[in-house]
């Protein structure tokens, strides 16, 4: 349940709810235990079917991956059989690396949405595993595009229509009995949630707190770590600390069940990511009542007002952000200032009930219009292969031949 799923969930819930939409979620074979999505589908009761749907866009790929991606392809079209008696009205995708939503809309000859919650190479270092021409064909299956950000429309609209994006903000659900900070602490409390890995650049913030601690006798402060995954990059994380003497300033936690509790315990959360698509994890801390540091690359800078709603430091300078800490926590009242600003700041402008209600209005928009993908043909692996200066390329990478 990271924040494209939290944020699919809530908008599902929302639109069954306030609108009347009933739901059918196809989702990928996953771990059942826990707090999963399935998990969330099954108390909530909302249909759901599992399987397999593979990323179109990765850091690296083996040719046994594209083989198997040709298999893909071929029970979608199955699948897709499978639901016509269901009647949809539309298919919405929520990952603009996953075209399985293209593939099924086009088989169904009904509207498709695409939610554009990523940017794929920027923030990942994500690539069509079959070249940059698949990409663009793909991204024509869809009717409406949804961006996340106006980073992300920007980003879009190399390949895709520009009056086909639309911007809309990610809606949080605002729970009335969420814990405020009340920003008592001896020490200044900073805290880093998100996944544990090079693409969130945790890193970023040790070694502003080295400089810091080590360069500037700053020593009251302290940097909680929530997240899953790590790997290596939790190991190098640990390393770094314990190399430079840090390791007392900085707590790893790993996943954390009720973590609105433990951020009502800090001062200020920090949002460090290379590219930030849009922010969830930025608005909740604006919510809970936290000071916000955030970097001046993507989204950003559109959720936050340097000074006025939280502050921004320069992306990939741990001096720069170690400034905008040492400002926090010099000033004790400015600290308090930016957090109370930014949580008006966020409930105004980041409700999941406006979310939900700007989506369905984009729905009925498109169910009135003209279906853009003309063909309800399937998009097969054969026309894949035939499109027009695709042939030699698939042909080059799989080394192979398709009858």
């Amino acid at each position: 349940m990271a924040g494209a799923n939290r944020s699919m969930y809530q908008l599902i819930l929302e639109l069954r709810d306030m609108y009347e939409v009933l739901p059918f979620v196809l989702l990928p074979y996953g771990n059942s235990k826990g707090r999963t999505l399935k998990n969330f589908l099954l108390e909530s009761q909302i249909d759901y079917r599992e399987c397999n749907i593979p990323f179109f866009k990765m850091p690296s790929v083996t040719r046994e991956y594209r083989l198997n991606y040709i298999h893909y392809l071929r029970e979608i079209e199955a699948l897709a059989e499978q639901l016509k008696p269901m009647n949809f009205d539309l298919v919405h995708s929520n990952s603009s690396v996953i075209d399985f939503g293209g593939y099924i809309s086009r088989t169904l000859g009904i509207k498709h949405v695409w939610h554009l919650r990523d940017f794929g190479e920027k923030d990942y270092n994500l690539h069509s595993i079959w070249g940059g021409l698949y990409g663009k064909a793909t991204y024509k299956n869809g009717d409406a595009f949804i961006a996340i950000s106006n980073a992300i429309k920007k980003y879009f609209e190399k390949g895709i229509p520009s009056d086909r994006i639309h911007t809309i903000y990610n809606g949080i659900k605002i729970a009335e009995n969420v814990p405020l900070a009340k920003h008592e602490n001896e020490i200044v409390q900073f805290i880093c949630a998100g996944v544990i890995c090079e693409a969130k650049n945790q890193l970023e913030i040790e070694e502003a707190i080295n400089i810091l601690v080590n360069k500037r006798n700053i020593k009251n402060l302290h940097l909680t770590i929530v997240g899953a995954g790590g790997g290596g990059y939790l190991k190098n994380l640990k390393s770094y600390a314990e190399d430079n003497g840090i390791s007392n300033y900085i707590s790893f936690l790993g996943e954390v069940d009720g973590i609105a509790q433990l951020a009502s315990t800090m001062d200020v959360g920090i949002m460090s990511s290379h590219c930030e698509a849009f922010g969830r994890t930025t608005v909740e801390y604006m919510l809970q009542n936290l000071a916000v540091i955030a970097n001046d690359n993507g989204a950003n800078t559109e959720i936050i007002t340097d000074d006025q709603t939280g502050l921004t430091y320069t992306h990939g300078s741990a001096y720069s952000l170690a400034d905008e800490m040492q400002k926090l926590i010099d000033n004790r009242d400015l600290l308090i200032n930016l957090a109370q600003e930014g949580r008006k700041e966020a409930l105004k402008r980041f409700r999941s009930e406006e979310n939900t209600r700007l989506i369905y209005n984009l729905y009925q928009t498109i169910l009135k219009s003209p279906l853009k993908v003309k063909s309800n043909k399937f998009f097969s692996p054969k026309s894949i292969i035939t499109l027009k200066h695709c042939k030699d390329v698939l042909m080059q990478r799989l080394n192979t031949t398709f009858q």
